[in-house]
This record gives structure tokens, C-alpha cells and sequence, in this order.
């Protein structure tokens, strides 16, 4: 009688833990996805001294490589500290942080921006890529 009873039991903290174990893994799935999003950055392509590239509201410090060459591919190069030229102005579509932090938090400057972690497509002026 006593291996009846135990039987059912063990079963089913088995099926608990497989079960709890499944909810955790799609929680920190969506978590993940929740914190990245597509978006389009739009504006001025500009390179500050201590902020770094940036494109409108969006941080393009830390992009692959590649990406930062499409984006000065089609918008050209970012006007500097100094440059008498006009910025250029371009959209690109990316994947970025959702939420706002500062470009330069070690030193508190800049406007709070979105976080881009990668280039989906770039365009010139202000049209959608």
C-alpha cells in the first residue's frame, strides 16, 4: 500500500518541477524580448566627443561594425564637434533597447537615448528605409 500512495506522489513533483522549470524558462524568454524592440531612429547623424554616434534619439556606440558602415554608407559621415557642415540627416530602422538611459553615464552629459544593438536598413532624409 505504502509504494501505491508514493508512486502518485513522486509523479507528481516530478510533473511540478518540469513544470515550474517550463513557466521560468518562457518568462526569462519574454523578459529578454520584452527588453529590445524595432524601431526608427531619425535625425541628425552626429559624433559628440564624450557621448559618441548618435542619430536622432538613438545611441549608435555599440553596433557591429558592419552596421555603422551601412549607416555612413547611405548617410555619410556624422558632422563633429567643430563642423561648420550640416549634419546629415537619415533614418534607419533598428533593433534597440526600449527603454531610455544616458549615452555617457560614466559622465552624466546627453539627452536620454534608446540603445541600439543593431541596423536593420538605413535610408537618406527622412523617409522610411
Amino acid at each position: 500500500m505504502d509504494y501505491l500512495t508514493f508512486v502518485p506522489r513522486a509523479e507528481a513533483a516530478i510533473g511540478f518541477a518540469v513544470a515550474a522549470v517550463a513557466g521560468a524558462l518562457l518568462a526569462s524568454v519574454s523578459i529578454a524580448q520584452a527588453q529590445n524592440k524595432r524601431q526608427m531612429c531619425s535625425g541628425e547623424f552626429v559624433e559628440m566627443r564624450i557621448v559618441g554616434l548618435q542619430l536622432g534619439d538613438c545611441d549608435l556606440n555599440h553596433i557591429p561594425k558592419a552596421d555603422l558602415n551601412r549607416v555612413k554608407k547611405v548617410c555619410g559621415e556624422p558632422s563633429g564637434v567643430g563642423d561648420h557642415r550640416p549634419a546629415p540627416k537619415c533614418s534607419i530602422q533598428v533593433i534597440a533597447s526600449s527603454n531610455k538611459s544616458l549615452p555617457a553615464e560614466s559622465h552624466g552629459y546627453g539627452a536620454r537615448v534608446y540603445r541600439v544593438q543593431r541596423v536593420l536598413g538605413a535610408m537618406r532624409g527622412g523617409a522610411s528605409p
